[in-house]
Formats: structure tokens, sequence, C-alpha cells
């Protein structure tokens, strides 16, 4: 038997084939606390540091495509030699890489923190693969956004905390309060319990799932999708403190705003078939997007924060949709091939956004309104074909491979 291979022994097996769910609910609600303290304000700290907005979008950009190059070879090792090790790696990563920002002084090595920061997220598709594997009798979807809804439970009061933080200690000392608490999730995480290693095929090869056509488009689909999410979302903490003159504290109530609005929709929502959650998400993007532009107070813009909430569960759930598509033994592949994609979406997105606001800040946002609509369009063209795909298969488990 090879060392790091995740083999469970029997005594590993939980009586409740959901106690590791709950487990990682507890360990994502604490990491949504801790991030929730800081990541709202990552492009006012980095305009403090120096940055102007394109290179506030370019950093961020940055730390996006460090986030995709890690997806798919971490992806493929948690299939290799268990999720579980993937999963215990990215959180001692960003607990130490977070304590790193919190010790920057100066943009360079913030920078560097930050995009370090970005490869923590390369655990989630042995995450996703983890979470679909332990629901029980529950489908992907809501698996994947009950998990999420910790995460959202957790940055419901982050922000607030950290905007309170702010204004006391500055926002170099949030970071050291986030580590903390990312220690103690961490701590947690390594009481997670084992799965066994899929077995792949014989005569399987490696890039098979890209041989899939409906596999590819659904890619194709996710990635304009995420970038419609992202682009208003990028500079909106800096729009709204430098022309609506919000504050910090203000900036964060919008944050725990967004965070509650995505917990509730994820326990509301997470039975539906994710076609329909994206053309939730995408109408309630053009309305987003047109509060923050027209909008004249913190109850316009509380409303845009808590409509914008559901574009969290759409992105949490978009693994549900490739499920059926591949063999369990890739899984941990095809969710990389997922979140890389995702991944280079959130790296576009801030580059143009920072783009757009350099020329009129008032662009980024009548832009990101025409792109929601035309997605809202397209999935409503495709949802049928998207359905067809999404439909839960018991009969073979999600490995219908035509």
């Amino acid at each position: 038997m090879h060392p790091l291979t995740d083999l469970p022994h029997a005594e590993d097996k939980p009586r409740d084939p959901r106690r590791n769910l709950y487990l990682i609910f507890v360990c994502m609600l604490l990491w949504g606390l801790g991030e929730g303290m800081f990541y709202i304000f990552q492009p006012l700290h980095l305009e403090e540091l120096g940055a102007d907005p394109l290179r506030i979008g370019t950093v961020l950009g940055a730390s996006a495509l460090m986030m995709s190059l890690g997806h798919i070879p971490f992806g493929l090792l948690g299939d290799k030699i268990g999720r579980r090790q993937i999963i215990w790696g990215s959180w001692v990563l960003g607990t130490i890489t977070a304590l790193m920002m919190a010790l920057a002084q100066n943009l360079t090595w913030y920078v560097i923190g930050l995009i370090l920061y970005g490869l923590t997220i390369c655990g989630v598709p042995s995450m996703s693969a983890y979470i679909t594997d332990a629901r029980g009798r529950w489908s992907a979807g809501r698996a994947l956004t009950f998990t999420m809804g910790g995460f959202n439970a957790g940055a419901l009061f982050g922000p607030l905390i950290g905007g309170y933080l702010a204004e006391q200690i500055g926002l170099r000392g949030v970071y050291f309060v986030a580590t903390g608490i990312f220690a103690v999730s961490t701590a947690f995480i390594f009481l997670l319990q084992a799965q066994p290693v899929e077995i792949k095929p014989a005569g399987q090869r490696f890039w098979e799932p890209l041989g899939n056509r409906r596999f590819v488009g659904v890619l194709v689909l996710l990635l304009a999708m995420v970038f419609s999410f992202i682009l208003p979302q990028s500079l909106a903490p800096n729009f709204l403190q430098n022309q609506r003159g919000l504050s910090f504290s203000q900036v964060g109530q919008l944050a725990s705003a967004l965070s509650l609005s995505a917990a509730v929709f994820s326990i509301m929502l997470g039975h539906l078939r994710p076609s329909l959650v994206f053309i939730i998400a995408e109408g309630m993007l053009v309305a987003f997007s047109m509060l923050i532009l027209r909008g004249q107070g913190m109850l316009s813009f509380g409303l845009a924060y808590l409509l914008l909430g559901i574009s969290r569960m759409a992105t949490a759930m978009s693994p549900a949709l490739v499920r059926p598509l591949v063999h369990p033994a890739q899984l941990g592949l095809a969710y990389g091939m997922v979140e890389t994609i995702k991944a280079l979406g959130l790296t576009l997105a801030p580059l143009a956004a920072g783009w757009l606001y350099a020329r009129d800040p008032n662009l980024v946002y009548l832009t990101a309104a025409v792109i929601a609509a035309a997605m809202l369009l397209l999935i409503v063209f495709l949802r049928p074909r998207l359905d067809g795909i999404s439909a839960e298969l018991p009969e073979n488990d999600g490995r219908n491979m035509s």
C-alpha cells in the first residue's frame, strides 16, 4: 500500500454518512468568518499601499490566475492519493499565507502573500469531490450548497467585525485576527475522515473528460457566467467609498448582507436545478449593477448586495452540473477543470473592471448589466440541455460517459 494513499479503515466509517459534511460546514463557517474580515477590503488595502485602480485590477487578476494554475494538477493528485490530504494542505497553506499578508508592510510583500493565498483554492476540486461522495441521500447540488452555506454564514459576520476592527486597529491588524481564526479552522479540518480512492478503469485516459462535448460546452458556459458575476463586484468597494462616500464599516455591512443572502438562498433554493439558479442569478445581477450605478443610499446598496447573494450559490453549485458526465475516479480532475475555468473568469473580470473603471467608473456597471442580460437569455435558451445533464442518475451514480 502506498503510504500516502487515503484508504479508510473500517473503524473510520461514520455512523452518520453526512458526519463529515457537518465537520466541513463548521470548518467553512470559521474560514468564512476569517476571510470575510479582510476579503472585501482587499482593493481598499491595495489602494492604501499605493496601488491605482488599474494596478488593483491587475493584482486581483494575478491572484485569480494563480488560483487557476493548481486546480487540475491538485484535483488529479487528489484522485491519486486521496482527497483528504489535499484538503488538509490547502487549509495549512491558507493559514500561513494569511500570516504573510498580516506581516507585510509594503505593497510588494502584500501582493506576494495575496497571490500565494490564491493557491489555497486549489483544494476546492478535491473538497467538492469529497463532499459529493459524502452526501448520503442528498443531491450533489444540495450537499455543495450546504457546505458553502457554512462559509457564507461565517462571512456574514466577518465583514462587520473586519470593518469595525479596520477603523480601530487598521486593515493590517485585521489580518492577524483572521490568521488566528484560520488556525482554529485548520485544527478542526484534521478531524476529517478518509474516503476510499476510486480505481480508474483500464484504458481510461487523463484527458478523457475533454473528449465529451457536453462537458466542454458546460466549461465554456461557466467561464462566461463567472465573468459576468465578478465584473461588477471587483471594484465595487472602491466605487462605493470613492464615488458614494461610504465608510469601511458601511462597506463591511454590505459584505455581510451579501453573505446573509447567500446563506439564505443556499437553504431555500439548494434543491433547484442549476439552470434555474443560473437564470435567477443573472437576472439579479442586472438589478445589482443598476442599483450600484443609480442608488444613492445604504438602502439601495444593501438591496443590491442582498440580490447578489445568489451568484455565490450558483458558483458553488456549478460542479454538480458536470458530475453526471465523468467517472467517479476522475471527479477531482473534472472538478479541477471546472475550478480552472472559474478561476480564468476571476482573472479576466478584475482586469476588465480595472480597465473600465480607469476610463469611467460608471462604465463598469453599464457593461456588467448588458453582459448579465445577454447571459440570462443564453441560459434560458440552453436550459433544456442543461436540465438533461444535471438530472439525477441513481442507476449509474454519475458514471454515464456518453
